[in-house]
């Protein structure tokens, strides 16, 4: 359990850093109307790509196991570790030439609906789906988690525990705003504003790093495994 942790924990963290997610959950929690039952939304919404990208991996790692010689289940894991470093090394080359994303792209739609009475919660589900579904760094990054924790030898239950933490810390952008909404209240925009201020400024760079980091740990890894 500790290795697998050790193994996931980082990934996940790497793949919390969002700015423009965490600014439109500010945003969202700074509109005069309903703001809480409007970030629950988005969170609620933000879970559901992890829950079916995680689960479809694990359905499909369970068939895999039961299909194939218990001699191909290392070759299909590292042919897979190779694809996921070079979909990671391919999204830190987006990142350098500093190309928008989706969500970056949308994050003034959000900026609408959050300042209008009239916004139905849903629309705030939904926003949360997609954009937490369309940051590519974010899923480029979940994907190789979910990967190693269907292979993990351990529990189910222990499975179970690890995915949730795993979605739990991804939905940082999110979660931790709201948390400090229902515990300040009135310190949303204070407290909030200027870190979401540095974090769109300071952290690309670094998210940078960790996944050309990550990408090349994992070619390498499969790399490696399949020329034993």
């Amino acid at each position: 359990m500790l290795g697998l942790l050790l193994q996931v924990l980082p990934l996940a963290i790497a793949a919390a850093v969002s700015p423009t997610v965490f600014a439109a959950a500010v945003l969202i929690l700074s509109s005069p109307h309903h703001p809480k039952t409007k970030a629950m939304a988005m969170l609620a919404g933000g879970a559901v790509p992890f829950i079916v990208i995680g689960l479809g991996l694990i359905r499909l790692f369970q068939r895999l196991q039961v299909r194939l010689p218990p001699f191909r289940i290392p070759v299909l894991s590292a042919r897979l570790d190779i694809a996921f470093g070079l979909v990671l090394i391919a999204v830190a080359i987006r990142l350098l030439l500093k190309m928008p994303t989706v969500a970056e792209r949308g994050s003034s739609k959000a900026a609408g609906a959050a300042r209008s009475p009239d916004a139905h919660v849903l629309r705030f589900f939904a926003f949360g789906v997609w954009s937490m579904g369309t940051d590519l760094t974010t899923i480029a990054l979940f994907v190789p988690a979910a990967h190693a924790i269907a292979g993990a030898s351990v529990p189910v239950v222990g499975k179970i525990a690890v995915f949730v933490l795993v979605v739990a810390v991804i939905l940082t952008p999110i979660l931790a705003p709201l948390i400090v909404a229902f515990v300040a209240p009135d310190d949303v925009e204070r407290v909030l504003v200027p870190i979401g201020g540095f974090a769109r400024k300071h952290t690309r760079d670094a998210v940078l790093v960790l996944v050309a980091v990550f990408g090349a740990y994992l070619l390498t890894r499969g790399v490696l495994i399949l020329t034993r």
